[in-house]
Order: C-alpha cells, then structure tokens, then sequence
C-alpha cells in the first residue's frame, strides 16, 4: 500500500533550521524522491534552490504529520514574524500550532509544560491580532463550524482577544492572559467522560450537574500547576456566569463578574451557537447575535456585546 504524503507549503519551513522529518520532492504524480533526511538543517540554500527550479511545495509521508506539526508550533514565533509570509497563511500556521498543543494538553492537562506551552501560542495570538489589523478577520473566516473542545476553546481565545482589544484593553501582559484563559478554559472537561462530552441530544439533570463541574476541575488542574496568572484564571472560572446571577459555578451576582468574565461569556457562547454540535445545528452568526441581544440580554454585558459586533463586521480582506 502506498504512503500518503502530505504537502508542506516552502513558507511553513524555517530557513537555517533542523527539521526532524523527511521531506520529498515530487517528480511526477504520485511519485516522490527524497529531498532532505530528518535532523539536517534545512538552509538558505536549499530553499533559494527550490524557488529558482519553481519549486514552492515540498512533501512529507503521512505518519510524520505530527512531527511537523510539533515544529511549526516550536517556529511558531519566527514564522508568524516574517514579512514575507502573508497574513491569511499566518493565520493558518497560528491554528495549526494551537491545535497541536491543546490536542497534546486535553490528554495530559497536568503535565508540567501544560501551561508554558500554551502561553506561547497564546502570545503569538496576541501579537498576530495587534500587529496585523485583518488578521481577526481571517481568524473568524477560517474557524470551523464543527463543535469539539479543541477547536472551540481556539475560537473562544480569538473572540475574547478581539473584543477584549476592541473594549480598548491595550496592556499586552492582560491581552496574553485572557488569551491564554480562552485557550485553556474548558481543560476541565479533560476529566469528564468522552461519551457525556459528544452525546447527542439534551443532557439529564444528573449529566449537566456532571458537565458543570468542568469549571472547578479546571480551576484545580491550573491552580495545582501554579503558572496560570489570575487575569487568565477569571476567564476559566468565570465563563459560565451571568449578570441575571444565574450562572455558575458560584451565581456571582452582576457587580462580581470581572470584565474578563463577561468577555468569556459572550466569546463562548457566541461560538457554541455558530457551531454544528452533536444536538444542534449551527446558528447564523446574525441570528446568534439578535438572540443574544434580545432574549438573552439579561445574560450579557450588552455594551460589550456591541462592541463584538462591531469588531466582527470589520472590513473582510478582498479574497
């Protein structure tokens, strides 16, 4: 049976830097030969070579996907810098580093790296949103419409970043945090059946009583890590609650919702009802919104949520 191999676009490499896979040209359909044997250095050279023979895409067999992956995260920082790398593909290299690392952090949320490495993505996040003004833009164009805790605690880290930004947050060590928050803010349901967590229809009492205790699992994982700043620890315990004083897990009362809090909650459940989930279809995001603003005003800071409305019509980039 032949391998499958899997394009790695020339900008998703790194010049002058050691690559732990094999990477293949392509000489006709179907048919690869090595170009360059895992832990060499990929240089200047070779990729000036490649360019001048128009070559732009090389190939890696399917089983190292991971491998690569695992190195556009430890690059993430030097990819997402360069000039030459435009934004819409940032954007993309930005995704594929944060899924790898929560895929990596829902499997073993204790791991001592757990936090420091999600920070990382969580900074490269940051810096992409204020540096390159159509990048959010792109991020909510590229978001998935399928619900799983992965991708929906990705979302949620860009919602929160951008209307943290557009609520005129401008210090960058709270901009990581409540990136990182988002990023992290479900990692309770770790600890939580796999079966409750895709279940398709409406849960029991006893089940959603077993589903709300992923926000106190949550803040156990991190607090027994001791790396999570307090700024991000609002956006785990907070996200659930709501100004009616309804929420939870503690039914804080309006005036004890932190701004970070009351950002989670709207970046959180926007995302949960614009996504396809295992009970429910996805909402338009228009239709999502009117119903926040309506029905469910009492729930959400309703000058926030204008102004995430204002950020998500921002100007689309031309295709």
């Amino acid at each position: 049976m032949r391998p499958l191999y899997i394009p790695v676009q020339l900008d998703g490499l790194v010049m002058d830097s050691v690559v732990d896979f094999h990477l293949y040209l392509q000489t006709s359909p179907g048919h690869f030969i090595l170009f360059r044997g895992p832990d060499l250095e990929f240089t200047t050279v070779h990729h000036q070579r490649l360019l001048a023979n128009n070559v732009q895409t090389l190939w890696l067999k399917g089983d190292e996907r991971r491998r690569y992956e695992q190195y556009v995260e430890r690059h993430l920082e030097t990819l997402l810098a360069n000039p030459q790398i435009a934004t819409p593909r940032k954007v993309e290299l930005l995704r594929s580093a944060a899924q790898t690392t929560l895929e990596s952090i829902m499997v073993d949320p204790r791991h001592t790296d757990a936090v420091p490495r999600t920070r990382r993505v969580a900074n490269q996040t940051v810096q992409l949103i204020v540096r390159e003004k159509e990048a959010l833009a792109h991020m909510a164009a590229l978001m998935a419409r399928d619900y799983d805790t992965v991708r929906h605690s990705m979302n949620v880290s860009v919602f929160a970043t951008g209307l943290a930004v557009a609520a005129g947050v401008k210090n960058a060590s709270d901009l990581r945090d409540i990136a990182l928050g988002g990023l992290l803010h479900d990692i309770g349901k770790s600890e939580l059946p796999r079966e409750l967590i895709v279940k398709p229809g409406a849960y029991t009492e006893e089940e959603m009583a077993l589903m709300r205790t992923h926000v106190v699992r949550g803040e156990a994982i991190l607090q027994q890590d001791g790396r999570m700043g307090s700024l991000g620890m609002v956006v785990v315990s907070q996200h659930h609650e709501r100004l009616t004083g309804l929420g939870y897990p503690r039914a804080l009362e309006p005036q004890h919702i932190h701004l970070f809090g009351r950002i989670a909650a709207i970046s959180d459940v926007y995302d949960a009802m614009t996504s396809d989930r295992s009970y429910q279809r996805a909402m338009k995001p228009v239709d999502a919104l009117h119903l926040m603003s309506t029905h469910l005003a009492s729930h959400f800071d309703q000058d926030l949520l204008q102004q995430f409305v204002k950020s998500l019509r921002a100007p689309r980039p031309q295709a």
